[in-house]
């Protein structure tokens, strides 16, 4: 396939892909590769392969959550070929099985052509099934707008904690996010907190003392906002056992901006980060405060901890290098 620039789309909710067409503080993001948004399921599987055609897509790239044989069937009836980004979500063993999203099953039975993981666990698994198929790319993030600080002098450290993300998410949290951050901020009231997301003002529709709330979706609010001003970030924890493969996009980012990242452990962030060295683990909202309290206390030890991670980030997790990697990969099978 001769391929011209751009050849590729991206397909999902356009809550989350809003960010990708284009970067909203002035760069453009991957425009040469990328140059469609397709918003989906709004966009109906009967549709989709005239909106591939008309306009010349080569590729479609979406992630795991809507993958079936029908969209894959749509993107080939359309001349384009498929890639499933997948990040470990659904994905409870790595024999088949998957309580959840059913995730595996989803991605080969649907027949789409390339499947990208963030996941090292995922990669080996797939790649013992379909060797030719499978990329691994350990940092692919729907949210990069190309904030990268260069050094932990950088971050201006205006909070002591931050949160960004969703905090909807009640089914994959036990407690649910929301609840967990208000029992956190409960427990550290003399300590300055930042949450920002695209539901924060629902669960904390005022400022107060010791929080700031940042509202908006993916894309919408920079992340060096939240993180570039924090001295510590953490992921509240997972349900025990539940995605034990599963990596986000925050499990990278806090540590682009020099902020200390607190996280629950699991396989898939163990191939990543060393625990102790670049990133710290907790287990329940005890823990965390505790780990909060002690490193906020003992800024010699964050500070080394953090810039550690951030040296890491540039040196093996940068996104550009790894979207070129991805995009290479793709181009080479083509």
């Amino acid at each position: 396939m001769e391929l011209s620039k751009p050849y590729a789309a991206l397909l999902g909710i356009s809550g989350i892909i809003s960010a990708w067409k284009c970067n909203a503080y002035g760069k453009s993001r991957f425009s040469d590769k990328i140059g469609w948004i397709i918003s989906y399921p709004k966009t109906s599987l009967d549709n989709l392969p005239k909106i591939i055609s008309d306009n010349g897509i080569r590729l479609v790239i979406y992630h795991n959550a809507f993958a079936s044989s029908g969209l894959t069937e749509a993107i080939k009836k359309g001349g384009a070929r498929s890639l499933c980004f997948t990040d470990g979500s659904g994905i409870n063993k790595l024999d088949g099985s998957c309580p959840h999203f059913k995730t595996l099953g989803r991605i080969f039975n649907s027949d789409c052509d390339f499947v990208l993981t963030r996941s090292l666990l995922c990669y080996r698994h797939f790649r013992s099934l379909h060797p030719t198929k499978v990329c691994y790319v350990p940092f692919v993030d729907s949210n990069w707008n190309g904030e990268l600080f260069e050094d932990i002098s950088e971050n201006t450290f205006e909070y002591d904690i931050s949160f960004s993300g969703q905090l909807d998410c009640k089914s994959h949290h036990k407690p649910p996010r929301a609840d967990f951050i208000k029992a956190l901020i409960s427990r550290l009231p003399y300590r300055k907190f930042v949450v920002s997301g695209v539901d924060a003002k629902k669960y904390f529709p005022n400022d107060s003392d010791n929080l700031v709330v940042l509202q908006g979706g993916m894309g919408a609010i920079p992340l060096a906002a939240t993180y570039g001003k924090s001295k510590i970030s953490f992921c509240p924890p997972y349900i025990l056992g539940r995605w034990p493969y599963y990596l986000l996009g925050r499990d990278f980012e806090p540590q682009r901006f020099g902020c200390l990242y607190l996280r629950g452990r699991n396989l898939g962030v163990e191939e990543m980060w060393k625990f102790g060295e670049e990133i710290i683990e907790f287990s329940d909202l005890d823990s965390l405060v505790e780990k909060i309290e002690y490193y906020l206390n003992h800024d010699e030890e964050r500070l080394e901890i953090a810039s550690k991670a951030l040296k890491r980030t540039h040196n093996q997790y940068h996104p550009h290098e790894w979207w070129s990697k991805m995009f290479s990969f793709v181009e080479h099978q083509l």
